[in-house]
């Protein structure tokens, strides 16, 4: 019995985990868009994203993030967790990008080449296909520290 509440506290945490990275995500990407304003947000990495962005900011900000309620109300309400924690561990990634190009942008004081920049380089990838290697990086090394830690 014991064991049920615990697991059933661990979902609800990794859920609010969930939702607060989110938040964190969008606060880093406004950050980084008001260090460079770019007409076309070209420094959004997601196309639909930016898409839904141009349209509309505040419909793109209630998209995401009802989006990710929505996506969360459901995993807690099948209990997977495991789906809650590679959620929490894409995000993370997302958040700590963020942060790399925020924190560096206002030491070097110009626009930086994101992690995800630099491996297309080194990879040489072309331009067109920097969407696709940022999912498979993020994906690949979710899936990556989710099998060794859990």
């Amino acid at each position: 019995m014991a064991n049920q509440y615990i697991q059933g506290f661990e979902i609800i945490l990794f859920a609010l985990v969930v939702l607060t990275l989110n938040v964190l995500d969008s606060v880093t990407t406004h950050l980084a868009f008001r260090q460079y304003p770019d007409k076309d947000l070209k420094a959004e990495g997601n196309p639909i994203m930016r898409w839904v962005m141009l349209k509309s900011r505040v419909l793109a900000e209630v998209f995401k993030h009802g989006g990710v309620l929505a996506f969360c109300i459901y995993l807690v309400t099948v209990n997977d967790i495991n789906s809650l924690r590679l959620a929490t561990l894409i995000l993370g990634l997302a958040v700590i990008n963020n942060t790399f190009i925020v924190v560096s942008r206002a030491i070097t004081k110009r626009k930086v080449v994101t992690p995800f920049e630099r491996l297309r380089r080194i990879l040489h990838f072309p331009d067109k296909y920097t969407y696709a290697m940022t999912i498979v990086v993020l994906v690949g090394l979710a899936l990556t520290i989710y099998v060794v830690v859990w």
